[in-house]
């Protein structure tokens, strides 16, 4: 199993030519002569006015001892690995994301995470019928108590809530992204909070 990734900056000066292929090993020890191939994402230098030439590389790497430490080897002209399978796993669902432990489903309707499964057990870890959905959005306003947007005598929070003006959850989400890489997959997506219902 992957562990977490681990970036590199190379510099554009440390292998001929821009954006030469280049490959990544792990070794055990310092000393080792034999390492295993390691797949990697590649990021480009996005502030060159201000850093070295280069690009980024983000590289999962396992194992890594508590009290300890591993070398990588960056060898140019070397074909990176295959994809780790745990991280690799794509669903033809865009609003899913899959590995060998989970599988993640966001709702984009209710802007929120829908489901979590434990692929072992089959167990749904996100409680179905809550009020607001997992990681889901919600909009309070606050005002004094004679009306929204009107001053009066109330003006200190207590128990009851007088001070909550309105409670709304985020409307319907748009999914705008979608990566998946050696390090991992992500997604973004954007909705709008709600308008606001001022009255007089």
């Amino acid at each position: 199993m992957a562990g977490e990734p681990v970036r590199i900056v190379l510099v554009e000066g440390l292998v001929q030519g821009a954006g030469a292929r280049v490959g990544v090993r792990q070794f055990r020890s310092w000393t080792a002569r034999s390492g295993a191939a390691l797949p990697f994402a590649e990021e480009a230098q996005s502030n060159d006015r201000h850093r070295a030439a280069g690009r980024f590389l983000h590289v999962p790497v396992a194992d890594v001892p508590a009290c300890g430490s591993l070398r990588l080897d960056i060898a140019p002209g070397a074909t990176p690995a295959p994809r780790d399978s745990d991280r690799a796993r794509t669903s033809a669902d865009p609003a899913v994301l899959e590995n060998d432990h989970l599988r993640v489903t966001v709702d984009l309707r209710e802007a929120c995470i829908g489901s979590v499964v434990d692929k072992h057990t089959g167990r749904e870890l996100v409680r179905q019928d809550a009020v607001i959905g997992f990681n889901g959005y919600v909009y309070d306003e606050y005002a004094t108590a004679g009306a929204f947007n009107h001053q009066s005598s109330k003006t200190v929070a207590d128990d009851s809530m007088h001070l909550l003006a309105s409670r709304s959850t985020a409307p319907p989400a748009a999914l705008v992204d979608r990566t998946s890489d050696a390090t991992g997959q992500s997604q973004v997506y954007q909705c709008a909070p709600p308008e606001r219902a001022d009255s007089g």
